[in-house]
């Protein structure tokens, strides 16, 4: 047992082997300056991991392993902490474990979370932005888990295209919630883009409001209450839009969209923005479509893979187009688009051409390279990747 803040310069703490230590507990500030790593392993007696809040702030690893009896770990105050803020929790094969509590601001930009194979856990609780720039989560095999109760902004994940959030084989968990705040604004469980949740059958409370948005891949099954969460679509949900009636009647859960040849050329039709449509995968547009439109915007879809445009769409005849307005394509933070592909005349009076952060684009292609088919695009747009 240790009081607080001592050890400041301290960049090592290696406890092992120690099988007669049945409880570690550290004081606030302590381990504090400097970068380190704390090793807690092999201790066949322990019971009790407890650690003040800042403690180890700067510590880049933590290692918890074969302490067999270890029953409650609990790292910082769910009011005021930031310990451990950039190494990952690897929380496996603890037998004994049933109680996990991590304090505000701990383990904020950790890449990696994984709580697994620990048969008596039951509550699992996280402080205000712990966790909040995490890339991958794992909660699997946890047989007596009831709860999760995670704090305001806890585990919003990095809006990265591999951030990924596993839940499965969780048979007893009744509750997920979060700490909504003030604004009722929480985003826990945001931007994860690959979600699997499996075997949660008995789920029945979910408070995660703003949780799945930009989703790339779910797979869904077995999962209770999640499976009426808004933001997850458990089925393809396709739709053809032939009309501006068609476009303004998008359901929210759209995952494909198709505009058949010389469709949505009325006059008042002069916006086509999609970027309201989180789980959008692929956009295809036929010839002569669009006529009148003067901005296609798709920005911050995270799972748009692709989008392929025909003949002719988007193009005014030269009497149409108004000098004084501004004719816009801006394709902006989609992480998994592959592929844009542009038919020849589309465009043609377009005055902007924006892309970008699209990290994962491989391809585009505007027109055809076949002199019998020439295109002409974007006339007066400049050209910048």
């Amino acid at each position: 047992v240790l009081s607080g803040s001592n050890f400041n310069n301290a960049d090592r703490v290696s406890l092992v082997g120690l099988n007669g230590l049945t409880t570690v507990e550290v004081g606030a500030d302590s381990f504090l300056l400097k970068e380190g790593s704390f090793a807690l392993t092999d201790c066949s007696s322990l019971t009790l991991l407890k650690i003040g809040a800042h403690s180890f702030a700067k510590f880049s690893s933590l290692t918890i392993e074969n302490d067999d009896s270890l029953s409650s770990v609990e790292i910082g105050s769910l009011q005021d902490s930031a310990s451990f803020t950039t190494a990952p929790l690897l929380l496996q094969d603890l037998p004994s474990l049933s109680t996990v509590v991590i304090g505000k601001e701990s383990f904020r930009d950790t890449d990696t979370v994984v709580v697994e194979n620990l048969p008596v856990l039951r509550v699992f609780q996280t402080g205000e932005s712990s966790f909040r720039n995490c890339t991958h989560a794992t909660f699997q095999q946890l047989p007596q888990l009831k709860s999760v109760v995670l704090g305001y902004h806890s585990f919003q994940f990095s809006d990265d295209a591999e951030s990924t959030l596993v839940m499965k084989d969780l048979p007893a968990l009744i509750s997920v919630s979060t700490d909504l705040g003030s604004d009722k604004d929480s985003s826990s469980f945001m931007y994860p883009h690959h979600l699997t949740l499996s075997n949660l059958p008995l789920v029945s409370s979910v408070v995660l409001p703003l949780a799945f948005q930009y989703l790339t891949d779910w797979s869904v099954s077995q999962a209770g209450q999640f499976e009426s969460h808004p933001s997850i679509p458990l089925n393809d949900v396709h739709a053809t839009v032939c009309s501006k009636t068609d476009y303004l009647a998008l359901s929210p859960l759209t995952t494909h969209i198709v505009v058949p040849n010389n469709c949505s050329n009325a006059v008042d039709f002069t916006s086509f923005d999609l970027s309201a449509l989180s789980f959008l995968r692929e956009l295809r547009i036929g010839d002569n479509c669009f006529r009148h439109v003067k901005n296609l915007v798709l920005t911050n879809l995270g799972g748009l893979q692709n989008v392929t445009i025909g003949f002719n769409s988007f193009s005014q005849s030269s009497t149409e187009v108004d000098p004084e307005s501004s004719y816009n394509i801006r394709i902006r933070r989609c992480n998994v688009l592959k592929s844009v592909v542009i038919g020849g005349y589309s465009f043609l009076y377009f005055t902007v051409f924006d892309l970008a952060h699209l990290p994962s684009l491989e391809r585009i292609e505007i027109a055809s390279m076949d002199p019998q088919n020439p295109g002409g695009n974007f006339y007066f747009t400049p050209f910048e990747l």
